[in-house]
């Protein structure tokens, strides 16, 4: 799973700024990738998860997840499984802002990419 993420990353990056720009001015914080109206981007996100999330404040849920980033989650029987971006203006250590639980797994995967596997969603 790790390797396909790391051979995604210009994906990743493409819809995180879809899903900048969906959210930027409007209330909307969180959209299924099945709702994405242009095909081709919606196959996209399709292939990072079933849902999408953009963090901007550090008030809004998910409260484990730092301000600035973007999650695609999906989920399958071995848990839940997201990709988090971080797109805050320094590059930071993800890891230490979130909370590891001892059933989670977060790895870095690329430039401002991580992967976390675990039993339950946030």
């Amino acid at each position: 799973m790790v390797a396909s993420i790391k051979s995604k990353q210009s994906t990743i990056v493409e819809a995180v700024k879809f899903s900048l720009g969906v959210t930027y001015n409007s209330t909307l914080r969180n959209f299924p990738s099945s709702g994405v109206n242009d095909s081709i981007m919606r196959k996209k996100i399709e292939s990072l998860g079933s849902e999408v999330y953009v963090k901007y404040e550090k008030e809004n849920a998910p409260a484990t997840l730092p301000d600035s980033t973007v999650v695609f989650t999906s989920f399958h029987d071995i848990g839940i499984i997201e990709i988090i971006f971080d797109f805050a203006t320094e590059e930071r250590d993800l890891p230490s802002f979130i909370s590891q639980e001892k059933r989670t797994y977060l790895k870095k995967v690329g430039e401002r990419t991580y992967y976390r596997r675990g039993p339950e969603p946030y």
